[in-house]
């Protein structure tokens, strides 16, 4: 049996459970679910909630000297990301982010070898997290 799923806005999606949508709006969207077989159909609520940013890449990793975050912001006044080193025992460097931009820099070099974590702070609650190889 194929199952196909439709916006009410009318706009048509082949089967899946999972559903991806250019440029979202965090709302509820209302959609119609059908069978291609015999034509029934069902109607079903969405909520689509967008995070506030995401941490996209951390390039080099694993990383001597500098690295490259690369990031994206969903509409939030500040943010800032904080570098955590390797175990939790070292204490965490913040580094304001442009909310303008998708990418910063960050000098590492005087990290300790290890695995340090890279989170995303915004209005005060880590809202990504990814970790990077210093060697």
């Amino acid at each position: 049996m194929s199952l196909l799923i439709r916006l009410i806005d009318g706009n048509l999606f082949p089967q899946g459970k999972d559903l991806q949508i250019a440029n979202a709006v965090a709302k509820t969207y209302k959609l119609e679910v059908f069978t291609t077989a015999d034509g029934c159909k069902d109607y079903a609520e969405v909520s689509v909630k967008i995070k506030p940013g995401i941490i996209e890449s951390i390039d080099p990793n694993p990383a001597t000297n500098t690295i490259n975050v690369n990031y994206k912001l969903n509409g939030v006044s500040s943010a800032y990301l904080m570098v955590l080193g390797p175990n939790y025992n070292t204490i965490s460097n913040n580094y304001i982010l442009d909310t303008n931009s998708n990418q910063t820099t960050i000098n590492i070099i005087n990290y300790r070898i290890g695995i340090p974590t890279v989170s995303l702070v915004v209005n005060g609650k880590i809202v990504d997290a990814k970790t990077l190889v210093k060697n």
